[in-house]
């Protein structure tokens, strides 16, 4: 067996959210920021990151977890998650 660890991860926003398991489009989102729980009318209210709610790999789990049980598909499009991440096992 192998073992290593994930030092970088580049790419562009749609790579990114694609390989974090994340919705693609971020229209197809409710909360469509993988960082933080911002909605569309949140993140032209405020300016600044002091004003949202951060992501936290716990509630990110729980997130996951929902949407696999969810058949309707709106917890996924609600929490901007499409499926959970191999790179979750990393962290």
């Amino acid at each position: 067996m192998y073992k290593g660890a994930l030092v970088a991860f580049l790419a562009d926003n749609l790579a990114s959210h694609t390989v974090g398991g994340f919705k693609q489009s971020m229209s197809f989102a409710r909360h469509f920021c993988c960082s933080c729980m911002a909605t569309k009318d949140d993140s032209r209210k405020h300016f600044t990151a002091e004003k949202f709610k951060s992501r936290t790999p716990e509630e990110h789990k729980v997130m996951c977890t929902k949407i696999m049980s969810d058949t309707t598909g709106e917890k996924s499009t609600n929490y901007g998650i499409n499926k959970r991440s191999i790179l979750n096992d990393v962290l």
